[in-house]
């Protein structure tokens, strides 16, 4: 396609983003004489992405703006930890608010079984016995729990 055929094809298909820069540019007049002069974009390929810095440093340099496959790589990667961040916070919301679950469990069973307290003290069992016994109990709650948890969301996975 002949250059003056394909300047007259880009001027009467500008897009409305397009006709507003060209119309800001007459206004400051920094489009020179012809409205057609230079061209919207350029597409600059780089076949060593360690020469991309070096390449996007000179286009600044150079007053051009420049975009590449890097930038969006690095806005991914921002998005990808803010949701990480936020799945970590749920997590461990969810973590603490078990371990109230838990310790009200085991207090409440504490409460409860008063009496069997007292019969163990009297046969002869200490305080740090009965602590133990009260420690494994809520140990074993822990993991059976936590591994009820793990299979329901295998079990999830696997049928959907």
């Amino acid at each position: 396609m002949p250059l003056a055929a394909a300047r007259q094809w880009s001027i009467e298909h500008r897009g409305p983003m397009n006709q507003v820069a060209l119309a800001l540019a007459r206004e400051s007049g920094s489009l020179g004489n012809s409205e057609s002069e230079g061209y919207d974009s350029a597409i600059i390929r780089v076949d060593d992405p360690v020469a991309l810095t070096e390449v996007r440093k000179r286009l600044k340099e150079s007053g051009f703006v420049s975009f590449s496959i890097v930038d969006q790589l690095e806005q991914f990667r921002t998005v990808f930890l803010i949701i990480d961040s936020v799945l970590g916070l749920l997590g461990g919301i969810s973590l603490l608010v078990a371990s109230f679950g838990i310790a009200n469990t085991m207090i409440m069973s504490i409460l409860e079984r008063t009496r069997e307290i007292g019969i163990m003290k009297a046969i002869g069992a200490e305080d740090r016995e009965i602590k133990l016994i009260f420690f494994v109990e809520a140990a074993v709650l822990g993991v059976v729990g936590g591994v009820i948890g793990v299979l329901c969301c295998v079990g999830g996975r696997r049928y959907r």
